[in-house]
């Protein structure tokens, strides 16, 4: 079962009552492993990145996977974690997604999700299996994208069967079903207008959002 998940609902209700009645355009965009140089996951521990710039002012993201509950696809039971982008390797975590709502309620299993609003800016969506978390290197309390993830990191020999070690298949779920390296990513944007009482309340929703990291209680010990 993953965790946190409370933490975030509050700080999407909380955005949601701050800009109720706030006009707003909505864009919405994928990420397929169909599309055209994107191609399946190969391995467990693969990480496929796709950076996206926020031009308005203060914008909500809704962040969601269909690709593991979706029969047409099938795949990895995936986890999003979103940086910021500055270009270099001092990038930052801002979020780990949390299971969505049609998701086996006792293993955890399920699609992700991420909502929060960020400021105008680079930013980069990490898209990997469970449970590929972003890795802290040093245990501090920042994250960076150049320290890696749980099994593919500059620390640690890189495990691309994690989920089955040793064995031929990738891919495996905590039932034990051989998923497949397919997946899909839809990404929603809404400007939201500027508003003092959002504007001032945001940083409280960052620090919030900040510890929206999930665990699942699984018998692996990661």
């Amino acid at each position: 079962m993953r965790v946190f998940k409370s933490a975030l609902a509050a700080v999407a209700l909380t955005t949601l009552l701050l800009l109720s009645g706030l006009s707003a355009e909505a864009a919405t965009f994928t990420f397929s492993s169909s599309d055209p140089g994107q191609g399946v996951f190969l391995n467990d521990n693969d990480v496929r990145l796709f950076p996206f710039t926020v031009t308005e002012t203060f914008a909500q993201l809704t962040i969601s996977t269909d690709s593991y509950l979706n029969e047409a696809f099938l795949g990895f039971d995936p986890t999003l974690a979103l940086y910021t982008n500055t270009g270099a390797a001092a990038t930052d975590l801002l979020v780990v997604g949390s299971i969505s709502q049609n998701a086996d309620p006792e293993l955890g299993l399920g699609d992700d999700f991420v909502e929060v609003v960020v400021p105008a800016g680079n930013y980069l969506l990490a898209l990997t299996q469970y449970d590929n978390t972003p890795f802290d290197a040093d245990s501090d309390a920042t994250t960076f994208l150049g320290e890696g993830f749980q099994f593919n990191n500059p620390v640690n020999p890189p495990e691309p069967d994690y989920t089955n070690p040793g064995g031929t298949e990738r891919f495996v779920d905590l039932t034990g079903a051989t998923r497949n390296g397919s997946f899909r990513v839809t990404v929603v944007t809404v400007a939201v207008p500027e508003a003092s009482s959002a504007v001032l309340a945001l940083p409280g929703l960052f620090a919030l959002v900040g510890i929206a990291v999930r665990r699942r209680n699984m018998a692996k010990g990661n």
